[in-house]
């Protein structure tokens, strides 16, 4: 991996979980997307009821824009999760983007001042690096939880047996920590 530095090696690897995923907020964007059809249906039996058949196109086009917006972020996160890598060496970790256009980010463990976990019943989870939390609702999360860049902190999102990989982060964190960063010690 041309991201290493001379001697360092991978300690753990991994990718987000595959495959569709629904997160809460997809819930209420159901209930938003079943209103904004039954308005858009409506619209179009009225329509049809009348003699401007031409009109009843309207409301299917507002019904598709609509629809669009409910399914395509499902494909779009999937594509970027299935583009999406993380590794952890003795000092860093690493996240690649590769989805629009390759992205790398490097964290120094020991500069890391906030790193936490969640943990989904099935054992896997997010370790987020720094104070926001990657799977919880707020106004700071694009639709759909999604990390690059938008005020988040970086995380290795749904990843398998977090707990283990938060054990292994906060080890390295703390054995970088511990080390004399200069060559000068006070006494």
């Amino acid at each position: 991996m041309a991201a290493l530095r001379p001697g360092e090696q991978i300690v753990w690897h991994g990718q987000p979980a595959q495959g569709l995923r629904v997160y809460p907020l997809d819930y209420v964007m159901l209930v938003v997307w079943l209103g904004w059809a039954a308005i858009c249906l409506f619209m179009f039996w009225i329509i049809m009821a009348g003699e401007v058949w031409w009109g009843a196109l309207f409301p299917l086009a507002f019904l598709g824009v609509g629809t669009w917006r409910l399914v395509y972020p499902f494909f779009w996160d999937r594509r970027r999760r299935a583009s999406t890598w993380y590794a952890l060496t003795a000092s860093r970790a690493l996240i690649l983007e590769a989805f629009q256009k390759p992205q790398l980010l490097s964290l120094e463990l020991h500069a890391l001042h906030q790193i936490g976990f969640i943990v989904r019943m099935d054992g896997s989870g997010t370790i987020a690096f720094g104070v926001s939390w990657p799977e919880s609702p707020s106004i700071y999360r694009d639709y759909h939880g999604r990390w690059p860049y938008r005020g988040l902190a970086p995380a290795f999102e749904q990843i398998e047996d977090v707990r283990r990989v938060h054990a292994d982060v906060m080890k390295l964190k703390w054995a970088k920590s511990a080390m004399p960063t200069s060559p000068h010690v006070l006494h």
